[in-house]
């Protein structure tokens, strides 16, 4: 409807229909009799709703009053009517018997779509098959949707995008709160837009972040400016936030760098053991972002190779739960390493950060716990069975123990820089400086190196 008889004078008017209908300037002076305008035309309208290719679901005026019709085994039943003439069919009609059981307390769950150009419809499942193939090829994908509904989307995406952010939830509306040079605009989105420097996840963070606190205060400032309502209606404008991303898990990892050259340290975090074949290791999450990079040494067992826009290390059997060491090369100084742990068949598990730690303290480890684990295979069984079963929580007084008889040793083995490592290693493990956290890393690796070198 363009327009009614809102004075009631048996008259459509231009003014009534908020258009200039002649082209002449003005809204004042065209009408139309209303019993001029013939009869009204009820349009019936059709949806397949379960996306069988047959159209399930029909609405049609009865010559009284709308009704929604479902099929059932080929015969149209109805299932809700508008009983109060408002042309909606909702709770104040009693509401819809969905599934057809009797009663009208049904749970109905919908696809979410965005509109193209005139009836067309991007559902939110052909957009995840859309970009399936984009992220197979390892191309690394996030969203951001301000939407009605967009927040239904989230369930189809997530996995095949790194992340999603919407202003609307699944089932609620996108509302314009901001308001300048007398037009409404969407205060989350200007804000995200204005706000997002990168493509990386720590700037759509930032991003959503503004664009939240900005949504918050138009609405706030809409509330304000709409006085004498009641709080259930000021809070059917207040959208709702939400996301999604790759998990990033903790875990015991670490890296080092040395112009260029990284050590990375990876261990399986908890709950994940038992499901790792891959790592992979993409240049545009990285931070500073890596132009290029290769895989320079893995361990036995392990194969390299390059993947669109990053690298790849692979097993034919799970990772092992102790640390895996790797050397790569990449851009210098990175601050962040951000490394993606895969499935079997390449499916994303999620992310771990490693944390930073100065490169020759990983260098020092590395060496002197493998000429350590030469020297512990003349141990005796008895000796070397309970350094295997070493408990955790005596990792770092006894690595500083083994470090001291490094300093110490006379043996022809132990060269000057062996003794020179052994003495700086001490001095950064009983350093104030370095993390609780750092020093039981560091002492696990030395000890699991040690365990490698003497079951292999």
């Amino acid at each position: 409807m363009k327009g009614s008889d809102t004075n009631k004078d048996g008259r459509i008017e231009e003014s009534e229909t908020g258009q200039d209908i002649d082209g002449d300037g003005d809204k004042d002076n065209v009408g139309w009799s209303e019993g001029d305008l013939g009869n009204w035309q009820h349009r019936t309208n059709e949806w397949d709703t379960d996306k069988d290719g047959q159209n399930d679901v029909r609405a049609r005026w009865d010559g009284a009053q709308y009704v929604v019709e479902k099929k059932k085994n080929g015969t149209w039943g109805e299932i809700g009517k508008d009983t109060n003439g408002d042309n909606v069919i909702d709770s104040a009609d009693s509401g819809i018997d969905w599934n057809g059981d009797g009663d009208k307390n049904d749970r109905v769950g919908f696809h979410e779509g965005i509109c193209l150009w005139g009836t067309e419809v991007l559902w939110d499942d052909e957009l995840a098959e859309m970009l399936g193939p984009l992220q197979k090829k390892g191309i690394h994908i996030l969203v951001k949707m301000c939407s009605c509904h967009s927040g239904g989307f989230i369930g189809n995406l997530k996995w095949i995008v790194e992340k999603i952010v919407t202003f609307a939830g699944e089932d609620t509306y996108h509302h314009d709160l901001g308001y300048k040079d007398g037009k409404m605009y969407s205060a989350a989105q200007r804000a995200f837009l204005k706000t997002l420097d990168g493509t990386d996840v720590e700037s759509w963070d930032k991003a959503f972040e503004e664009g939240k606190k900005a949504d918050d205060k138009a609405w706030g400032d809409w509330k304000r400016s709409t006085p004498g309502k009641t709080n259930d209606y000021y809070n059917k404008f207040k959208n709702e936030h939400q996301k999604w991303e790759k998990p990033l898990h903790e875990s015991g990892s670490m890296f080092g760098e040395d112009n260029g050259n990284y050590i990375i340290v990876i261990e399986i975090p908890k709950g994940l053991e038992g499901t790792v074949y891959d790592i992979e290791i993409y240049f545009g999450l990285q931070e500073p972002r890596w132009e290029q990079g290769k895989v320079l040494e893995v361990p036995e067992g392990f194969s390299k190779e390059e993947i669109p826009g990053g690298i790849r290390v692979t097993s034919d059997k799970p990772f092992p739960s102790q640390p895996v060491v790797f050397r790569v090369e990449g851009l210098q100084n990175a601050e962040n390493v951000r490394v993606e742990l895969t499935g079997k068949d390449h499916t994303s598990l999620g992310y771990i950060k490693p944390s930073k730690v100065p490169h020759w303290v990983l260098e020092c480890t590395l060496t002197l716990s493998t000429a350590t684990g030469l020297d512990y295979r003349e141990a005796s069984t008895e000796e070397i069975e309970k350094m295997l079963n070493k408990p955790e929580n005596q990792y770092i007084e006894d690595m500083k123990a083994d470090l001291r008889i490094y300093i110490r040793s006379t043996h022809p083995s132990v060269t000057e820089d062996m003794r020179e490592c052994a003495k700086n290693l001490l001095e950064y493990l009983d350093s104030d400086s370095v993390s609780q956290k750092e020093k039981e890393q560091i002492a696990k690796l030395y000890w699991e190196t040690i365990k490698s070198v003497l079951s292999g």
